[in-house]
């Protein structure tokens, strides 16, 4: 009884996660397009000393920050670095997020076919 539950599990993991080449393309052009909507789309800044400030991007989780120092107005240091947990988990995030979007268009395409082959075989 747990072989062959566990064969039903291995297969169901095997139809969702493989994928072909073009699915993959897919999900890397949409996993690149949120990750720009999550730089520009969510910025907050802190002001962390009495000249200086620091601005975080990224949504969900901010993954990118940005500290600046400022000297009588005059710009004078600017530091950036990646937050790689909150960058990792961003991309797990958008990766899943895009494989969905591929999986459930992916069904909606092949329904809307079924029902365009079913009605001109009725209208016959």
């Amino acid at each position: 009884m747990r072989q062959m539950s566990f064969e039903r599990l291995r297969k169901m993991v095997n139809e969702v996660f493989l994928i072909t080449f073009k699915e993959s393309v897919y999900i890397a052009i949409l996993t690149t397009l949120f990750f720009f909507l999550s730089f520009i789309g969510h910025i907050r800044s802190t002001q962390t000393g009495v000249d200086t400030y620091a601005a975080y991007y990224g949504f969900p989780l901010e993954w990118f920050k940005q500290s600046a120092s400022f000297y009588i107005a005059w710009y004078t240091y600017s530091k950036f670095e990646i937050l790689w947990l909150g960058f990792a988990l961003d991309a797990i995030i958008f990766i899943l997020s895009s494989l969905i979007i591929i999986r459930v268009a992916d069904r909606v395409h092949d329904d809307m076919a079924a029902i365009l082959k079913l009605k001109q075989h009725s209208s016959r």
